[in-house]
């Protein structure tokens, strides 16, 4: 991995000072070696042997920043691997009838998804089962009527959100905002950073309610679309994303100032879901409101750690799951419509090769909707 150290051999030295290590297991001397590289500062790093050696250490559930790594270097090794894999993610089309039924709680590898409300405690409460997240990152409903605003005078056709799709007065909506705020508050992890995306109608509204919900507003972002959408005297071309910390200070800083080489702002510029070819715009033929894969997968990398948890209570199409599963991060996550449930199982399976399970009854997904379209026969 790195150039050994021969200077004992050319001054013909005839004992070397060493340290027996015949008692570690050799994922422990796997772990050992990169260390003493990593201290030694060794500059002839063989990166692919490197990240191999750390895939290995990490499917054995060791902490990799004990090798020396910072976490946003580890990232670095492992490649931008949500940029690399933009192109495989595929979003299935949203089913006419849905496999899923309200309640339903699969679990796609470390994931969860639940069917159920972003307002509902005993829906959070269910999703989570005892654990806390080390971050929020959602894109909750702008109460903004989908046709004619979102969608509706191009090609792509939706319907309306069952909630918070224009139907609310702006007291309702922060009420609405405030509730799914103190809930899933309840399951942070003191320090944890909680995103939420919004426009420029409710952005004031969102940072009311994350008041409210106990949240202090660290930053407010701004996400460059780089192309208009819709507008009547101006074409919006941005959206908000409000950035609240559960405590004071967040408890992972992944940027500091780029020290790691995350040369990050408060303006991210990422493509929208009308730019052709991008992961939003595959999404936005069944979801009105995608975000950017490689923009979401960037946030995670900035406050949390390779293997913690991120939840996400509206979570659409499933881009905070896919960005999750790309960087190494564990997504608990809940949406209400069923139809939006099976899209997000779908992409993740298309996307790992692997099949999600039905947390009650133990069958894959697919067995469970064979097993619900003969019941219906």
């Amino acid at each position: 991995m790195g150039t050994p150290d021969l200077r004992p051999r050319a001054l013909a030295m005839p004992k070397v000072p060493c340290i027996d290590v015949s008692h570690l297991s050799e994922d422990k001397v796997r772990l050992l070696t990169i260390s003493l590289n990593r201290l030694a500062e060794k500059k002839t790093w063989d990166l692919a042997e490197l990240k191999f050696e750390l895939e290995e250490l990490e499917i054995m559930e060791f902490d990799l920043t004990l090798t020396g790594f910072t976490m946003p270097e580890i990232d670095i090794i492992f490649g931008d691997e949500a940029e690399d894999k933009d192109k495989e993610d595929a979003v299935p089309e949203a089913p006419e009838v849905p496999v899923t039924i309200e309640g339903d709680l699969w679990l796609l590898g470390t994931h969860r998804v639940l069917c159920g409300s972003a307002l509902a405690a005993a829906d959070y409460e269910r999703l989570m089962s005892g654990d806390l997240a080390a971050a929020a990152l959602t894109d909750p409903p702008y109460n903004v009527v989908i046709a004619g605003n979102v969608s509706g005078l191009g090609k792509t056709k939706h319907g309306e959100f069952k909630m918070a799709s224009g139907e609310m007065t702006r007291e309702q909506f922060e009420e609405f905002l405030t509730v799914y705020q103190v809930h899933c508050r309840r399951y942070l992890l003191a320090g944890a950073v909680a995103f939420g995306f919004m426009d420029w109608r409710s952005i004031d509204l969102l940072t009311n309610a994350a008041r409210k919900a106990g949240l202090k507003h660290i930053n407010t972002a701004t996400w460059n679309k780089g192309s208009g959408g819709m507008g009547s005297l101006y074409r919006s071309a941005h959206e908000f994303v409000g950035v609240f910390c559960n405590g004071d200070v967040p408890r992972v800083n992944n940027v500091e100032l780029g020290k790691h080489g995350r040369d990050r702002t408060n303006v991210w510029t990422y493509p929208g879901a009308n730019k052709p070819g991008t992961s939003g715009a595959k999404a936005l033929k069944d979801h009105p409101t995608p975000k950017n894969l490689e923009m979401c997968a960037d946030a995670l990398r900035d406050v949390t750690r390779r293997g913690e948890i991120v939840i996400d209570p509206f979570l659409g199409s499933g881009t905070t799951l896919i960005a999750a599963e790309q960087t190494a991060r564990v997504c608990y996550g809940l949406e209400l419509e069923p139809k939006f449930v099976d899209v997000i199982v779908r992409r993740w399976e298309k996307l790992t090769g692997n099949q999600a399970v039905h947390a009650e009854s133990g069958e894959t997904f697919q067995h469970t909707g064979e097993e619900r379209l003969a019941s219906e026969e």
